[in-house]
């Protein structure tokens, strides 16, 4: 009664733990099988509204109770990844970004799916190095360099030999995740996906084909 629960698209109320409404849920663009060097890309929808709109409020309007209804949407494509017992390790943020907005969304999303499915939270596994500004408005090959050799591994003997999933909010050309599946490989761990929230539309069946990024 005090807190109902609401659409995370347009706001409509919805029963309990009901992410979107129904008129929100008929919108929804699934996105098409994607790999990203070889590893398999797992979203819950396309990045257009009302998936788009739900994610601006969760990284720029403050809204972080955004997290746990996105991350149930999340939790839903994750199915085929519910017998993997693996860490969620979100794409980290700058400590400059994470001190004007007061939190990681990446990380929020980890520690709710850690509550829906049988993975264990490593919100401090990867850490970013560099201040680089956002990826929003660059482009492919501009993102490319902007996160080239950004992220490192800074629990190495916890991500050696373990099983890992890189979880972000979305995945527009695949540069940020894969700076980060190289860490990680580096550090002798193996990533078994990358899953995000949305993937931007019309990307290629395997991002970055072609680039000095392709694994």
């Amino acid at each position: 009664m005090l807190a109902p629960t609401r659409c995370v698209g347009c706001d409509t109320r919805t029963a309990l733990g009901v992410p979107l409404c129904n008129a929100c849920r008929r919108t929804l663009e699934r996105p098409a099988v994607c790999s990203l060097a070889g590893i398999p890309v797992v979203a819950a929808a396309i990045y257009r509204p009302p998936i788009q709109d739900a994610l601006r409020r969760l990284k720029y309007a403050s809204r972080p109770d955004l997290a746990r209804p996105l991350a149930r949407l999340l939790a839903e494509a994750m199915v085929q990844l519910s017998g993997t017992r693996a860490l969620l390790a979100p794409v980290p943020v700058h400590r400059r970004r994470l001190a004007e907005r007061g939190y990681n969304q990446a990380a929020l999303l980890t520690r709710e799916l850690a509550r829906l499915g049988p993975w264990k939270s490593a919100p401090l596994l990867l850490a970013r190095r560099h201040w680089s500004g956002a990826q929003v408005g660059r482009g492919r090959a501009e993102r490319l360099e902007n996160v080239r050799s950004d992220f490192v591994v800074r629990q190495a003997r916890r991500a050696a030999g373990q099983t890992i999933i890189v979880v972000d909010d979305v995945v527009t050309t695949g540069a940020t995740a894969y700076s980060c599946l190289l860490a990680l490989r580096a550090a002798g761990a193996e990533v078994a996906a990358v899953a995000a929230v949305a993937r931007a539309g019309g990307a290629p069946e395997e991002l970055l084909a072609g680039t000095p990024f392709e694994g």
